[in-house]
């Protein structure tokens, strides 16, 4: 395999993680006491994922909505 067809088949592999393309913040959650008080969220074109920080582990946001509330500077997800 030619260096440039490498390149091609890395990308559309890593191309099928969930995580693909996503930007990551940390975040303090205080609405789910089996998670951590610090998760990772990533968000990309495909949603919205929860990561725990110490497994790795992580979970589509079965949540259709990010709320802000500017005031108190926390987002909250909501059930639609």
């Amino acid at each position: 395999m030619k260096e440039d067809e490498a390149k091609v088949a890395f990308l559309q592999y890593i191309h099928t993680w969930p995580t693909f393309g996503s930007a990551f913040f940390d975040v303090k959650q205080t609405n789910d006491s089996s998670y951590p008080e610090v998760i990772t969220v990533a968000i990309n074109k495909r949603g919205v994922i929860i990561i725990h920080p110490q497994t790795k582990v992580h979970n589509y946001c079965r949540y259709s909505c990010l709320l802000m509330n500017h005031t108190e500077y926390k987002y909250s997800f909501c059930y639609w």
